[in-house]
């Protein structure tokens, strides 16, 4: 299950709730108890490593002879 973080607009406090994705959105701050909840939405996270991808780098399906 994902890790969504939410930030309340009234007291500024943040949370991080581990959800389903199907499940909803939180609404109410636990901090202030205020229903001004919003979901942040961050950029995952991608790391390349090594010199690229190659062809070589991908299985063989086998040899074909003609």
């Amino acid at each position: 299950m994902p890790f969504y973080e939410y930030e309340c607009k009234n007291c500024g406090d943040k949370t991080e709730v581990q959800q389903k994705i199907n499940d909803n959105a939180l609404e109410h701050c636990e901090s202030c108890s205020e229903n001004e909840l919003r979901r942040i939405i961050h950029a995952s996270p991608i790391h390349f490593k090594g010199k690229g991808f190659y062809v070589t780098d991908y299985k063989m399906k086998g040899n074909k002879k003609e």
